[in-house]
């Protein structure tokens, strides 16, 4: 399956700006104030969208917001109470998209696959604080737009009332794995379907995620999962938790056959869906459902590469938490630790851009395009000293790319792999390669 475009909207706001800041600075930041400013972010005719959430329970949290008035304020009078936020930020991204892309995506041949992790909170508290109000009058003002506000598939369905697409609508919801699996969701349908569905040729496939408020962070706070220092540091001895950001990223998938693809296209070679079955929060100790997804994704490639050397990227999930981060680790060594063909650099761009929760993986997966584009492999921000309990138990064909490392160019990428894992055990693996 051929990928015909990307594009992220991310604290750089495109793709290339994205891609290039993963080594140069932190895409949030901290702001030490009263608990209560967080709450302008409900009030986003008062929010400048440049300024970063304040937020702490007795110590510094971050939260990473879009950077750019006009990502918002451009269409903010027409579409501000028909859309939520994240359907904007997606609108905003699938506008650059198209006019990246030289597809010819008509209604009958684009349908989508679209996720978010955590429907408008905001729209939520909004209705909720009209319905529960001791005013009459305030009680009547429940906005006609709150029910279409807060469908998981209104962002997709959105995008094709703009556009005039009239192919499938997918959509997924599947906690921090949703913007990976919405895009193998796409990408299966496309290869699944071209005898019962040929019309369908091209599938925008992503995720956008807008969960920067303040019962989001308070609810992250009580499952401990946020950093108290705010910084993200995927597998650092320091780390403690994530940095909670938003964003959108899109592909365009087309389906091309076999023989008109050309040298230096990027296509989807695998994919892999598992569950853990174990815990509401916490990873298998093991890794072993990350595992399973990695193996699943990489079976074709184990049965037609025949290859001495295989070089791969591992665009980690890795959020700076102390149990995913290892469980990863593991898992990466269970697939490919014993086999000496592969070389393997880790690293996870969530130390730069902090975690976008639902759409985070589609993100990733295009950083992981970007790379195989470039043959540039981005370190981990804020990664300085590697965990003990991490480095003591890496084999010597796998490799965690440090910020000391800096970036390193490489004259072949093999394949790159996104992982994205979940609340409640989704674990989900995309594998991408250059031709």
């Amino acid at each position: 399956m051929y990928c015909k475009e990307t594009c992220t909207l991310t604290k750089g706001l495109s793709l290339a700006e994205t891609f290039n800041n993963l080594d140069k600075k932190n895409g949030y930041k901290s702001v030490d104030n009263e608990w209560e400013n967080i709450n302008r972010i409900s009030d986003k005719s008062s929010l400048n969208i440049e300024d970063i959430v304040p937020y702490h329970f007795n110590n510094t949290l971050s939260v990473g917001k879009i950077d750019g008035t006009k990502v918002l304020e451009e269409n903010r009078k027409k579409y501000n109470s028909k859309y939520n936020t994240f359907t904007q930020y997606l609108l905003y991204c699938a506008r650059n998209l198209f006019q990246k892309s030289n597809a010819k995506l008509e209604s009958h041949n684009t349908g989508s696959s679209i996720g978010t992790g955590i429907i408008s909170i905001e729209d939520v508290l909004s209705a909720a604080n009209n319905f529960l109000s001791s005013d009459a009058k305030q009680r009547k003002k429940v906005s006609p737009h709150f029910i279409p506000k807060i469908l998981p598939n209104m962002a997709a369905s959105n995008l094709h009332i703009n556009y005039k697409f009239q192919g499938p609508i997918l959509t997924s919801s599947t906690a921090c794995a949703t913007g990976t699996q919405s895009i193998i969701d796409g990408y299966r349908y496309l290869d699944n379907m071209k005898d019962d569905d040929p019309e369908i040729e091209n599938m925008i496939v992503g995720a956008s995620e807008a969960a920067g408020h303040a019962i989001s962070l308070a609810g992250f706070q009580r499952v401990r999962a946020l950093s108290t220092t705010g910084i993200s540091r995927p597998f650092d001895l320091a780390r403690d938790g994530f940095v909670l950001s938003e964003g959108c990223g899109l592909m365009l998938l087309s389906r091309v056959d076999n023989q008109l693809l050309k040298k230096d296209d990027i296509c989807i070679v695998g994919s892999g869906l598992t569950s853990d079955g174990y815990h509401l929060t916490s990873p298998l100790p093991d890794g072993d459902g990350g595992y399973r997804a990695m193996k699943k994704a990489l079976r074709s490639v184990e049965k037609n590469d025949t290859d001495n050397k295989i070089t791969v990227y591992v665009n980690c999930h890795a959020t700076s938490t102390k149990t995913g981060d290892l469980s990863e680790i593991k898992a990466i060594i269970k697939m490919f630790g014993s086999n000496p063909r592969y070389t393997v650099y880790v690293a996870s761009s969530k130390g730069a851009l902090g975690h976008s929760l639902g759409a985070s993986g589609a993100i990733e997966c295009c950083v992981c395009y970007e790379t195989l584009k470039t043959g540039v492999i981005k370190p981990t921000k804020n990664l300085h000293s590697i965990d003990p309990e991490i480095s003591n138990i890496l084999p010597e064909n796998i490799r965690i790319l440090t910020e000391n490392d800096g970036s390193i160019k490489l004259d072949k990428i093999d394949y790159a792999i996104n992982n994205s894992f979940g609340f409640g055990g989704v674990n989900s693996c995309l594998v991408l390669a250059k031709l």
